[in-house]
């Protein structure tokens, strides 16, 4: 698993293993309550969207290689404990 180190001051969003400032920020609201507000948060452009987007695909074969090997750990393991049983 990879730790992300916090945020460094006046930068927002993590985007392919950096972080980086956000254009702009927004608050929300409670959709049952308007007057509260439940948070701050980033807004990111669309280039910010494309860049992620183009960082997720780029890991994604690496994801599913992970997955499959922590799959096959986890068959082992059943097939272990049923012939134990």
């Amino acid at each position: 698993m990879t730790t992300v180190a916090p945020a460094p001051a006046g930068e927002s969003l993590f985007i392919d293993g950096r972080w980086r400032s956000a254009a702009a920020a927004f608050r929300a609201t409670d959709p049952a309550d308007p007057r509260r507000e439940t948070g701050a948060y980033s807004a990111a452009t669309a280039a910010d969207v494309a860049d992620a987007y183009a960082a997720a695909a780029k890991a994604q074969p690496e994801c599913r290689t992970r997955r499959r090997r922590r799959g096959a750990g986890f068959t082992t393991v059943k097939t272990a404990y049923i012939r134990s049983a």
